[in-house]
């Protein structure tokens, strides 16, 4: 059984112990990622803000894991 690590970035924590993502071998796995901006930690006011935010959060996840977004199925 491979070791997990457990993956944070800063301005997405969430508000209990779960990490906003962990990894076991090659697979990472996330928790919900949300459209809130890192920088304050409020969702951002349109839709296409808080789309952009999430997608901050899921490259950042995935640099901190080790990989990139060329490594998403």
């Amino acid at each position: 059984m491979s070791h997990r690590r457990t993956v944070h970035i800063p301005g997405h924590e969430h508000g209990n112990p779960v990490p906003a993502a962990a990894r076991v071998g090659p697979l990472l796995m996330t928790g919900k990622i949300v459209g809130k901006d890192p920088a304050t930690g409020r969702l951002g006011a349109a839709l296409a803000e808080q789309c952009a935010h999430m997608f901050h959060h899921v490259r950042a996840i995935a640099e901190a894991a080790g990989g990139s977004t060329d490594h998403i199925i």
